[in-house]
């Protein structure tokens, strides 16, 4: 993984940090699931989360433009939010999205593992190498960090290219023998249908607000800015083809059936056995690099959070270099969770924390608006846009199976405000509002730190 001030980063290397950020296991563990809310229509659905993806991708580029640091998206937040309380609610909810995206990483290299060892969803034997699996993956990466071994993000670079060439090999393909007509063959679900499918694949587009992380490491203000857009753009034209390919080569109900590891299903009538297993493997490598990065990342977030109550001034005299208690806690909650939970309560969690994030984020930069350069219309449209599209979200979600899905947001909602009512009181911590940037300024000397 990049060590911050190794070397300055480049345009090339900024838009890595964040394709490598999105296509990191969303795209094969969600699929199914959106195709079957959206039904034939998944292309639009996959275009309207990409737009919201891209208004909240301007608010991050004129912060990051106006602001690097490597504070990013709590940092962000605290600048336009003075409620200290709903700013440490905010980030220790952003804490809790980043294990269920553990959650989900696990379950679909589980899912995906137990495929290309000929077990077939749905029988027993399937659900139980899966959780073995997902388990095992979890628990071997937890050690790994636990250790201070960073083996898979040594050829991070190199993942993101080889992800890239395989989505497009398999667009191309399947283009080349896709049907149109099958989308009008079957019947078209309801508009908020539409979008709360494009909601629920949202997870799968988390991951470009890390380019905000390597502020300070930017070569130049302009290349972190574009890289947000370039970045985005991008990963929403492979996103929408992906969808695209999928309903125009299989019906719905086909891909619905194996929705755990739809995208290997959709690539062996284009490949053969060969696509399947490519896919597949694809799936492994591309979600094991992003369960290493993120137990990496969320777990420096826990250590900040428990360790020493976030800005506790006792943190200047400690070391930060090992947050191993963050690391054991982050992975341990993810193995529960991967095992507990269905993949549609899980996926309803990861975009629903990720929309309320990113809604914070886009209000923040529509506060500071003429502060940061940015246009009031469309930090305005991204605060709208993430607020409604949360909204429809929960509100299909619980329509289509109330009390499982209840539990699931309760399960998101509830521990970050009970962790920063009760750690609150336990750690006393008293946060100092700096007059410029916001409370979370200090965050900046924890990350040189660590």
């Amino acid at each position: 993984m990049y060590k911050y001030g190794r070397k300055k980063l480049g345009l090339k290397e900024l838009t890595a940090i964040g394709i490598g950020g999105m296509i990191g296991g969303g795209i094969f563990a969600v699929l199914g699931l959106s195709i079957k809310i959206a039904g034939p229509l998944a292309p639009i659905a996959f275009s309207i989360a990409g737009l919201i993806a891209f208004l909240t991708a301007y608010s991050y580029a004129k912060f990051s433009y106006y602001h690097p640091c490597m504070g990013g998206t709590i940092e962000y937040i605290a600048m336009g939010i003075e409620k200290e309380k709903l700013v440490g609610y905010l980030s220790t909810l952003l804490w809790v999205s980043y294990i269920v995206m553990l959650s989900l990483y696990s379950f679909a290299f589980g899912s995906y593992g137990a495929a290309l060892l000929g077990f077939k969803e749905g029988t027993l034997s399937y659900t139980f190498i899966q959780h073995v699996l997902i388990t095992a993956i979890l628990l071997t990466f937890m050690f790994i960090n636990l250790l201070g071994a960073e083996i898979m993000g040594k050829i991070e670079d190199f993942l993101v290219y080889i992800k890239v060439a395989i989505l497009l090999f398999f667009t191309v393909i399947g283009l080349l023998h896709s049907d149109p007509e099958l989308i009008f063959k079957q019947p078209w679900p309801p508009l908020h249908y539409i979008i709360a499918g494009g909601m629920i694949i949202f997870l799968a587009y988390e991951g470009f607000e890390l380019i905000s992380n390597a502020g300070l490491d930017a070569d130049n203000k302009k290349d972190l800015y574009w890289a947000f857009f370039l970045s985005v753009s991008i990963v929403v034209a492979i996103y929408v083809l992906i969808a695209y390919v999928s309903v125009t080569t299989l019906p719905v109900n086909e891909i619905v059936k194996y929705k755990d590891y739809a995208l290997a299903v959709i690539a062996e009538p284009l490949l053969g056995k060969i696509g399947f297993v490519l896919i597949g493997i694809a799936a492994l490598y591309s979600t094991a690099s992003a369960i290493n990065a993120t137990i990496y990342g969320a777990g420096r977030i826990a250590y900040l959070i428990f360790k020493h109550g976030e800005l506790k001034e006792p943190l200047r005299k400690k070391a930060w270099n090992q947050p191993k208690e963050g690391v054991l806690m982050t992975s341990l909650a993810a193995v529960v969770l991967a095992n507990t939970y269905s993949l549609a309560n899980i996926s309803l969690m990861g975009s629903l924390g990720f929309l309320l994030v990113f809604l914070a984020v886009n209000y923040s930069a529509h506060k500071l608006a003429d502060k940061i350069g940015a246009s009031k219309s469309l930090t305005l449209a991204g605060t709208i846009l993430t607020l409604v599209s949360a909204i429809i979200l929960v509100y299909v979600a619980l329509s289509m199976n109330f009390w499982s899905q209840l539990k699931a947001l309760l399960t998101l909602m509830v521990p970050p405000a009970i962790i920063e009512i009760v750690w609150r009181k336990i750690s006393r911590r008293k946060m100092k509002k700096p007059k410029e940037y916001g409370i979370y300024k200090v965050i900046e000397y924890i990350e040189q730190k660590l």
